[in-house]
């Protein structure tokens, strides 16, 4: 077997270059996770909300949970929660 130089570079070249790819790939799942998590934790404090006030006579329209503003809107049938550009509603 013929010993070559360039295959030891060539092959650490590859090595660096998948081990950069798989890197790559979980930082943008970990980030959309995030996203995901962040959407869903909005969804349990505004639900949350809307059991609060779902028998209280007395509702504050502006509450804030976790340093995020939640505007809660109570109608004859329906309640609606507002946290950034994401609208929770429920009808009956």
């Amino acid at each position: 077997m013929i010993k070559r130089d360039g295959f030891v570079l060539a092959e650490s070249v590859v090595s660096l270059f998948i081990t950069l790819l798989v890197a790559t790939t979980l930082t943008i799942c970990l980030g959309e996770e995030y996203k995901q998590i962040s959407l869903w934790e909005q969804r349990i404090n505004a639900h949350k909300l809307m059991l609060i006030n779902l028998n209280s006579n007395q509702t504050v329209s502006e509450q804030t949970v976790k340093n995020q503003k939640y505007f809660f809107d109570k109608n004859e049938n329906s309640l609606k929660v507002q946290s950034n550009k994401e609208v929770f509603k429920v009808e009956w």
